[in-house]
């Protein structure tokens, strides 16, 4: 039976529209995947002491 392990990521919905920022999201994907970790899901949510939302980025890998 395989199993998995999971991390959860939480980063600010900021700067989704400034190419410069959209290029630290995918060098922060990039890295993930180079350590095995496979991006399930993205969860957003309304920030309470931070203006904006945040979004909660879900990856897993295969426990060794």
């Amino acid at each position: 039976m395989m199993k998995w392990e999971y991390v959860t990521l939480p980063m600010v919905a900021a700067g989704f529209e400034d190419p410069d920022e959209i290029d630290n999201y995918q060098t922060i994907l990039n890295q993930y995947g180079a350590q095995g970790w496979e991006l399930v899901s993205a969860v957003a949510y309304p920030g309470k002491a931070i203006a904006g939302e945040i979004i909660v980025l879900i990856f897993k890998r295969p426990r060794a």
